[in-house]
């Protein structure tokens, strides 16, 4: 997972931080949620999550896709804000800015069937191997990639084999990192964002080329065609680390 770099918290989130105590009737979060706004600055929930998918450059806290904005024109939400460690009905935690993630719906959709993903799966469980975005410096490098070319999919782990269950597994508390959907999605990806530009034979590419390519990537951070950049990031630089 790509680093999040936590920018100054909307003033709708802090100014009602201030004025509820954790003795409030409702729980703190759900208090939020219940703001009504006005014509002129919307509805808080709102604002708080542009304000997260903003520093997100639009992409899931986890997963990586594309979230096209808050909601779309019928009012349906694109996306969840996420809560890293689980709310417990505190003001310091359940309030707290650093502790809110944007993150894609997964398959959370009217007549959508199947195991879910991401903040869909995880719920309310709290993940012991996977870091907080927002609280790393760089990429977390216990996460690795494997390209499999025969099924035309990409599956994400960790380097310590036994702990992947948070990403992998289904049935709830987990990320489900690789529900189908997503496992196919980065193989489109690989093939559009790297196999287009560098050619199907890895074994000759220039390394001049994949240096550059690992550049351009990095500065498109508002790209809305750039999707499972971690991934990207990490296979031209597990190339680089192979052959440059």
């Amino acid at each position: 997972m790509l680093p999040i770099r936590k920018q100054h918290e909307p003033s709708v989130l802090a100014d009602f931080r201030k004025r509820i105590s954790n003795a409030a009737p409702v729980a703190p979060y759900d208090a939020f949620v219940d703001l009504e706004g006005d014509d002129d600055n919307g509805k808080p929930l709102d604002l708080l999550s542009l304000s997260l998918l903003k520093e997100q450059h639009f992409y899931c806290a986890y997963c990586g896709i594309r979230i096209e904005g808050v909601r779309n024109p019928k009012g349906t939400r694109f996306m969840k804000v996420e809560h890293f460690v689980p709310q417990n009905k505190t003001v310091q935690n359940d309030l707290n800015y650093a502790n809110l993630l944007a993150c894609c719906r997964g398959n959370d959709r009217p007549g959508s069937k199947g195991p879910n993903h991401c903040d869909s799966s995880k719920g309310n469980a709290l993940l012991r191997h996977i870091r907080n975005p927002a609280t790393i410096g760089e990429r977390d490098r216990e996460i690795v990639y494997r390209v499999k070319m025969n099924s035309s999919e990409v599956i994400v782990g960790l380097s310590v084999e036994n702990e992947s269950k948070e990403l992998e597994l289904t049935g709830g508390n987990y990320l489900n990192l690789n529900h189908e959907t997503l496992k196919h999605r980065r193989f489109t990806e690989f093939v559009n964002q790297i196999q287009k530009k560098l050619g199907k034979e890895e074994g000759v590419w220039n390394p001049k080329r994949v240096k550059q390519l690992r550049e351009d990537l990095v500065s498109s951070q508002n790209s809305p065609k750039l999707q499972f950049k971690d991934f990207i990031l990490w296979y031209l630089d597990d190339w680089l680390r192979r052959y440059g």
